[in-house]
């Protein structure tokens, strides 16, 4: 069970966590070995997972950057311990962040998840090799599809 979050001096009648605070309380803290310990998801009533749990969004944009970035270095524990559940938190990031884009919390995660790609890319031997089977769910460019991939047509007339 993850301990409840250090907080810092309360400003404003709110208490409020910094990024550091919250990246010290993830080190001393238990691994999170799967996605159930994520301090952005919860259980529903019904027991279903619920992936993303933004918190209340008013304050200083950057501290809510700061936390956007915690929250996918605690996605980097999640993969040393069970890689495709990571997988599965990081591909559901985006649609299910993006209605809280320009609060801070998405800004943070996508640009710690920016480097951790580049990073990723860049260490990669041409070849991407992963612990699990990937889901298929783009098709490949099949003979009669060419026409998708040529230039279009000049369409000036005259």
């Amino acid at each position: 069970m993850i301990k409840p979050l250090p907080s810092v001096k309360p400003r404003r009648s709110r208490q409020r966590v910094s990024p550091a605070a919250h990246r010290r309380h993830l080190s001393a803290s238990s691994c999170i070995r799967s996605r159930d310990d994520l301090s952005f998801t919860r259980r529903d009533a019904s027991g279903r997972l619920v992936n993303w749990m933004v918190p209340q969004r008013a304050g200083e944009w950057h501290v809510h950057y700061g936390i956007g970035e915690s929250w996918f270095d605690e996605v980097v524990q999640l993969a040393r311990h069970d890689p495709e559940e990571a997988y599965t938190a990081l591909r559901m990031a985006g649609p299910l962040l993006l209605p809280y884009m320009n609060f801070g919390h998405a800004e943070g995660f996508f640009n710690r998840m920016a480097q951790w790609a580049v990073g990723g890319i860049l260490a990669a031997d041409g070849q991407l090799a992963l612990p699990f089977e990937l889901p298929s769910l783009g098709e490949a460019v099949h003979p009669g599809m060419a026409f998708y991939r040529q230039p279009p047509p000049d369409s000036s007339i005259g």
